[in-house]
């Protein structure tokens, strides 16, 4: 998977958790931005979050990975770089 098909990942688990909007995932996509402690994720949010993505992913989301990598892109940057190996 690409850094691009991560970020999207991403991005459609937070839709999923209905913390963001289209119009935000479209900004995100064209380079914004958006930093995770904004979205109202709530600790079962968070949990959601990790489960979503390691199904996507292939591999268990720790949430500490969340807390150092703050902001979508760079959890999407963090996971590309992360990838077991013959995913990346």
């Amino acid at each position: 998977m690409k850094q691009e098909q991560i970020l999207d990942a991403v991005l459609a688990a937070l839709l999923k958790l209905n913390v963001v909007s289209e119009d935000q995932c479209a900004k995100v996509r064209q380079s914004e931005d958006i930093e995770l402690n904004t979205l109202n994720l709530d600790s079962m949010g968070v949990f959601n979050l990790c489960l979503d993505l390691e199904e996507i992913i292939g591999r268990e989301i720790q949430i500490p990975e969340l807390v150092q990598n703050p902001s979508v892109r760079l959890l999407a940057k963090h996971l590309a770089n992360t990838l077991p190996t013959g995913q990346a």
